[in-house]
């Protein structure tokens, strides 16, 4: 049975294999994550630097990406003074797909449901 602690040391031990930081340091978040955590998404937060460690079950994989967010100062009709507003642009690039076995232990039944 997955637990939420189980798929956060998962996660934990690809960011740190892949990235080669000290991901002790690393804080983890549970973003999402559907019935026995088959597709779940995890925010890591490594000082100013973020990344989403995604885990797909039904494909065997694990992804990590790099999360860059850019702020700058646009047109937005939405905003009432004057519409000028600080927009913020998230770019995600993907660095690392490995198989989801050599971190998590693999299910018998998962074909069954």
């Amino acid at each position: 049975m997955m637990t939420q602690d189980l798929l956060l040391d998962a996660s934990r031990a690809f960011f740190g294999q892949v990235t080669k930081l000290d991901a002790r340091r690393a804080r983890l978040t549970l973003m999402q994550a559907n019935a026995r955590y088959r597709l779940a998404t995890v925010s890591v937060r490594y000082g100013v630097r973020e990344f989403r460690v995604e885990i797909d079950r039904y494909r065997n994989t694990i992804r990590l990406s790099e999360i860059t967010v850019h702020r700058r100062l646009g047109f937005d009709r939405r905003n009432p003074l004057n519409g000028f507003a600080m927009r913020e642009i998230e770019h995600v690039r993907l660095l690392h797909t490995h198989r989801l076995d050599r971190y998590l232990p693999v299910e018998s039944n998962l074909d069954k449901n």
